[in-house]
This record gives structure tokens, C-alpha cells and sequence, in this order.
């Protein structure tokens, strides 16, 4: 059975315009990215990769991060409209191509 683990993210944009996604307990846990969709990404490969680290030296984890029995059950994400690109088109013109 896979390992699930919940983390608490923090979000921040920077004057770069970079977004910096970092967890506060898992010193050194922190990823810049361009846009949420690539830092969502990352954070998460970084905080497994912490995790792992951890578990290999057998460090405790802080309490802030806690493994569960499934699948995460809450996630709050935040959305950038900007980031995406949508079609203009009502949904409603939209006509299929017949076969």
C-alpha cells in the first residue's frame, strides 16, 4: 500500500514574479517556479524527496506532516485564473465534427 503524507504549503509570490511554494517545518523544502501549475508539481516531488530522506537516516518527521491511511482527504489550493489560457467561445457553439 502506497505512503500518503499531508504537508502544509505555503504560497508566496515574489518581486521576481516567481511563485515560491515551501513547507515551514521541512527545513530547506522549497521550490520557485513561473507559474502554480509547475510549482504544485514540484513542491510535491521535494517534500517526497524529504520524506525520504528522513525515513533513510531515521529522522522523526514534525508533527506538521502526517502520514495517512489513504488518500489525502482535504487539499486547498489556490487558482490563478491568469495562468490559463480558455477559448472564448460560448461552450454552446462549440459544433462537433460529424463522422
Amino acid at each position: 500500500m502506497s505512503k500518503y503524507y499531508q504537508a502544509d504549503v505555503l504560497i508566496t509570490k515574489q518581486e521576481d514574479g516567481l511563485w515560491r511554494l515551501f513547507v515551514p517545518d521541512l527545513k530547506g523544502c522549497w521550490v520557485d517556479c513561473g507559474t502554480l501549475e509547475e510549482g504544485f508539481s514540484d513542491i510535491q516531488e521535494a517534500i517526497a524527496l524529504v520524506i525520504s530522506y528522513y525515513d533513510e537516516h531515521g529522522l522523526t518527521l514534525p508533527p506538521s506532516i502526517t502520514q495517512r491511511d489513504g488518500q489525502p482527504v482535504q487539499a486547498s489550493l489556490p487558482v490563478l485564473v491568469e495562468e490559463y489560457k480558455f477559448d472564448a467561445r460560448p461552450v454552446a457553439s462549440v459544433k462537433r465534427k460529424s463522422r
